[in-house]
Order: structure tokens, then C-alpha cells, then sequence
């Protein structure tokens, strides 16, 4: 859907085709000899053609990552230079993963370096643009990369390929990701500080398609109206006074992590308005903080210097307040 539409592939008049185990086997046919009856063309395709489908007359074999066992790779590469004809392959290796190199010369599969192309150009602002405008592409970018990194690993050559040497903030990149998808292997901010975020929400993108798009419409307002009504609901907070030991830090890193935070206030306190303003406004710029960062508007490095400004000025307040007044002071 992404390929056939950049203006690069447009202007090259490419023919693209796809194969993969989810294509219905009456379909399969059809897409095989489409393919194979062209001059030219680019078959995206999976292990499914590896093995069994004759193409003639292919010039590159492309490969995007290794496969999961290594003897795959050989079948792989079978399918160009066929019947004493000339032909190339290629696998794409991180410099983590050069341990492939030498297990397949083990297997005494001859590989050299490929030297670097210049002037190349770079499609990932074309992909990101269409992913801002059709919410299918958008969605079909997160699975893919879901799925990568799911496939990475469960690697059967685990040695070399760990997921916890992967550049993940990178890889995303490389897949030409807006924003990153909700995912276990993701939790460690370090691991994706790489990533390039870009600023959309992600909620305004929209489908191509109307009927999805009404759908997804009707359901957001639903979201949100429960959303309003839960927060209707909640009582507003009342802040404690300033010598109970339950700081106003520990208050704030228990909105954070989802807690309703209910306290009393000090009926004796001479300033209990200015507190309880002072404290309620600082609670809920953490909370809305904490809610930008889940939604990825913000990186964890500018949520984190936030939380710290705001506690450098709440520390202040305690300490200017334990100074005595002038008429103490006399």
C-alpha cells in the first residue's frame, strides 16, 4: 500500500508485487506468474517463496534480516543465479550481528562486504507523511515493527541476535515510525532514546476509508465522554498540612502512578489557602505531565527535567517557609 504510491517508485514505473503466507493459495498463482512474465519488477515476499516456485532471470535477492535458521539462507539465495546465469544477494547485518558473517562461512557460504551507496535517496519522510495521512498506513507501520522485534526475539540464532544489543530507538527509525507502539520490549526509555518522536497526535489521524473512519470517530467520543464523566465524579483534593511527613513529592509520584490521592487539611494553618492552591496546581501539571508522556507528546528526558523543575521550586517553598518572619527574627 506504501510502496506502490512513493513518488520514487512512481516516477521508476516499478512493477511491485507481494507474497506471503496469508495470500489465499488461488491467489498465489496469479501474483507468481504476474511476476515472472514482466521485465522488471520487485517481489516482496517471505520464506513462502523460498523453496518449490522456479523464477527465472532474477538479478537480486534482497534480504531484509536473516532467517531463523541458517540453512534457510542458502534457499533463499537459490533464487537468483539459477542455470549458470549470473546474480546477487544481499543481507542487511548491524555491526552486533557480524557473528552471521563467520557462521556462514562455516557453513562455507561465501560473503563479502558491499560497499556503501552515495547519493541513495531517503524515502522514510515520504513513508512518515503517509502515515500522517491514512490511519492504515499508520497502523500497519506499528504491526510491522511489532512484529520484527517479536520475530528478533525469538531468534533462533539467539547468540547473535539479542534483543538487548539491538538499537531498537534506531531500528524504529529505519522502519520509518512516528511514534513508537505500546510494547513490553520498549519499557526501558534508554532503549529507544535513539528514536526520533515526531510531534502529531496520534489520535487525528484519520482512515482513508469513510466507514472506518466514522467508526473510529464514534468510538473516540465514547472514550473521552467516559473520560469526562470519571473525572466529574472525583472529589477535588484536599491537601494536608505542611508538617505531616507525607510530602508533597510523595503525593505527586503517586498521581504518577495512577493512585487518587486523599489528604486532609489543617484547619489551624494561618496559609492553608495559599498551600492548598500552590499544592493542587503543582499535582495536577504532574499529572497532565505523566498523561503527555504516555501518549508520547513528550520524551522521558523533558518529563523528567519537568517533575525536577517542579520539585526544585516545591523545595523551595518548604524551605523559604521554615525561614523566621522579621518579627521572629527580633
Amino acid at each position: 500500500t506504501v510502496l506502490y504510491k512513493l513518488p520514487v517508485i512512481v516516477q521508476a514505473n516499478v512493477n511491485i508485487n507481494s507474497l506471503h503466507g496469508k495470500v489465499p493459495h488461488d491467489k498465489r498463482k496469479g501474483i507468481y506468474e504476474t511476476f515472472i512474465q514482466k521485465d522488471g519488477g520487485v517481489l516482496f515476499t517471505t520464506d513462502v517463496a523460498a523453496r518449490g516456485l522456479d523464477f527465472p532471470d532474477v538479478d537480486w535477492v534482497v534480504q531484509f534480516d536473516p532467517p531463523q535458521q541458517p540453512d534457510q539462507f542458502v534457499h533463499r539465495i537459490g533464487r537468483t543465479a539459477r542455470m549458470g546465469k549470473s546474480g546477487s544477494a544481499v543481507v542487511f547485518l548491524s555491526s552486533d550481528q557480524e557473528n552471521y558473517i563467520e557462521l556462514l562461512r562455516h557453513k562455507s557460504i561465501p560473503i563479502e562486504e558491499m560497499k556503501k551507496s552515495n547519493g541513495v535517496e531517503d524515502i522514510s519522510p515520504l513513508i512518515q507523511k503517509q502515515q500522517t495521512e491514512k490511519r492504515e498506513v499508520f497502523e500497519k507501520a506499528q504491526l510491522a515493527f511489532v512484529s520484527f522485534i517479536r520475530a528478533y526475539k525469538e531468534h533462533a540464532c539467539s547468540y547473535i541476535f539479542r534483543l538487548n544489543r539491538l538499537d531498537i530507538g534506531n531500528c524504529a527509525n529505519g522502519f520509518g515510525l512516528i511514534t513508537l507502539p505500546k510494547m513490553p520490549e520498549l519499557s526501558d526509555q534508554n532503549r529507544v532514546i535513539n528514536f526520533k518522536q515526531m510531534d502529531i497526535d496520534i489520535n487525528d489521524i484519520p482512515f482513508a476509508d469513510k466507514k472506518r473512519e466514522r467508526n473510529r470517530k464514534k468510538k473516540l467520543r465514547q472514550i473521552r465522554a467516559k473520560h469526562e464523566e470519571r473525572a466529574n465524579r472525583l472529589k477535588p483534593v484536599k491537601v494536608i498540612k505542611k508538617s505531616d511527613p507525607w510530602s508533597a513529592k510523595k503525593r505527586r509520584s503517586a498521581l504518577e502512578k495512577g493512585f487518587d490521592v486523599k489528604v486532609s487539611v489543617d484547619s489551624k494553618s494561618d496559609d492553608e489557602g495559599e498551600w492548598n492552591n500552590d499544592d493542587w496546581e503543582e499535582m495536577q501539571t504532574a499529572k497532565k505531565l505523566r498523561k503527555r508522556l504516555r501518549k508520547g507528546k513528550i520524551s522521558q528526558h523533558k518529563y523528567k527535567e519537568e517533575i525536577s523543575t517542579i520539585e526544585a521550586l516545591d523545595d523551595l517553598k518548604q524551605f523559604t517557609s521554615s525561614l523566621p518572619t522579621t518579627d521572629e527574627s527580633l
